[in-house]
């Protein structure tokens, strides 16, 4: 993986790169749903924390970094719902405090059905700096929970982005035109 971020890096000028890190599989063994192989790191988090740490150094300065605290996105499903964002806020606090790099962004993706404080609560304790937060809560079709989950989290955090929960690298023109028209009344 490192050599690859090299090659990356030397190919494609810093000003013009960005670099954001998954975690999918991470999240599912922290989370209980998936085994942890057992060539793998123990303890699971803070071998984590660990390798992230390693690769999130290995990105040059000048070249945006990024986290997506990833839950999957097997048929538009998580591999199982987040209670709430403590998770990725315990994960994103000891990579703010460890990487010895800036930190552009961290991703944090929102269930369709969670609207509520509770499920945003643990970002009080999140200490971001100059990094931005994105919450992945525009979900297709569903303007109006948009707007829902935009105003449960700005009752706990003030700055934040909006994004979708996982990317749309998979998406469908249905789908990336229905986010696209969202996000352009959510934003306007």
């Amino acid at each position: 993986m490192l050599g690859v971020l090299r090659r990356i890096q030397d190919s494609i000028p810093a000003k013009d790169l960005s670099i954001q890190l998954d975690a999918p599989s991470e999240f599912a063994y922290l989370e209980g749903v998936a085994t942890v192989p057992v060539d793998w790191f123990s303890p699971v988090k803070e071998g984590f924390i660990e390798r992230m740490v390693k690769l999130a150094s290995a990105v040059d300065d000048g070249v945006e970094l990024g986290f997506h605290f990833c839950y999957g996105d097997f048929g538009h499903k998580h591999f199982t719902e987040p209670k709430d964002v403590g998770l990725m806020v315990e994960v994103g606090t000891a990579l703010l405090h460890a990487v010895p790099r800036p930190i552009n962004w961290i991703h944090m993706p929102v269930p369709k059905d969670r609207t509520d404080a509770a499920y945003f609560s643990p970002l009080k304790e999140l200490e971001l700096g100059t990094t931005e937060l994105y919450l992945g809560l525009l979900h297709m079709n569903d303007e109006q929970g948009t707007r829902e989950r935009k105003e449960g989290a700005k009752g706990i955090v003030s700055e934040f982005g909006i994004s979708t929960e996982c990317g749309m690298g998979r998406a469908t023109e249905y789908e990336l035109n229905s986010v696209l028209q969202i996000a352009k009344k959510i934003l306007n």
